[in-house]
């Protein structure tokens, strides 16, 4: 699933560039299986046919430097309510599949913060200091399985697609849910999508991330 593939792609990054590029076999194994759905791939027989075929596509993969080192991912890095929402799946609901995200939502709602994580998007003079109850820097469309977090993001287009969800209340945020199987929660004045090549984060604290 996306965890496993996440510890291998830090396991085959940083490299040297004259090694030229990997090929990574995914499999839909895991409990949501999100990163693959970009391409299509939802079964274990999708998948299969397309690694006995040489089926291959470029994909970006993103560096994250942070206090403690780097990492590497694929998928999408969320800060605020999604990383809680992520933490408590993992907590208390992963045997329910994908329903066990669904069902972290709902209950993580009740503790809706909206902090403050003042961003630099690639080197411009502002810096966006807008309170937000999250932010996500996706790579590919979707999260959690089937959430369509990002519906315009291209996992090979060289750029992250930064969806920002602002200071919607308990019961917006509620309403609006059912909207992210669709992609259409981004058509909320809330909602803001952008592209980046370079995120920095202006000032350190700690904090949960959901990392693919």
């Amino acid at each position: 699933g996306d965890g496993t593939s996440y510890e291998v792609v830090n396991g085959l990054f940083p490299r040297d560039p004259a090694d030229g590029p990997v090929e990574l076999g995914m499999l839909p194994l895991g409990t949501g299986n999100s990163f693959l759905r970009d391409f299509g791939i939802t079964t274990e027989q999708d998948a299969l046919e397309a690694l006995l075929h040489g089926r291959t596509r470029a994909v970006d993969v993103i560096r994250c430097e942070h206090a403690e080192g780097t990492l590497h991912y694929i998928n999408l890095l969320g800060l605020g309510f999604t990383a809680r929402a992520g933490a408590l799946t993992n907590e208390k609901f992963k045997p329910l599949g994908p329903l066990g995200y669904v069902a972290a939502v709902l209950v993580s709602v009740a503790r809706l913060e909206h902090p403050v994580d003042p961003i630099r998007v690639d080197g411009a003079a502002e810096i966006d200091e807008r309170p937000a109850a999250f932010l996500c820097f996706s790579n590919s469309r979707y999260t959690g399985g089937t959430m369509m977090m990002a519906p315009r993001a291209d996992a090979s287009d060289g750029v992250l697609e930064i969806v920002r969800v602002g200071a919607l209340s308990r019961a917006e945020l509620v309403a609006q849910f059912p909207r992210i199987f669709n992609g259409t929660h981004v058509d909320h004045p809330l909602v803001e999508q952008r592209t980046a090549k370079r995120v920095d984060f202006v000032h350190e604290r700690l904090q949960d991330c959901m990392i693919d």
